[in-house]
């Protein structure tokens, strides 16, 4: 098993270098590379939700495991301190349908999403297929 937390930015720049730090780890943890592309567009459109939606701190969750039948799943959350306000100033700024695909992008690629709430933040992520180089 492999994880990992980073800590983001609250920041327009926060997916571009979540992208960075995660296509860093799974490469070294052997994960296959059409499924990092897969994950890199999970993990951008997780934490552009967060940045745009959210209130910080924002954080990328990584973690890869294995099942008992031998398949490997790579698990992709972003944790924030709950809704914001008002929506970031990308979503601010741009008509209705040019933006809020993200979470279609999300649970097509995912083999299931997840989120939750509670009274210190919320919680957001996706499980997607991982095949790892032994």
């Amino acid at each position: 098993m492999h994880q990992d937390e980073q800590e983001l930015p609250f920041h327009p720049t926060a997916a571009g270098i979540a992208r960075h730090h995660a296509q860093q780890l799974l490469t070294g943890w052997g994960v296959d590379d059409d499924e990092i592309f897969d994950a890199l567009l999970v993990v951008s459109e997780l934490v552009t939700n967060a940045v745009e939606h959210a209130l910080p701190p924002i954080a990328l969750h990584l973690k890869v495991t294995s099942a008992a039948d031998g398949s490997t799943q790579l698990h992709a959350n972003v944790t924030d301190s709950g809704p914001a306000p008002s929506d970031g100033t990308w979503t601010s700024s741009c008509a209705d349908d040019e933006h809020g695909r993200g979470q279609n992008i999300v649970a097509t690629l995912a083999e299931c999403t997840t989120s939750s709430s509670s009274d210190s933040g919320a919680e957001y992520g996706a499980t997607l297929t991982a095949t790892c180089a032994a």
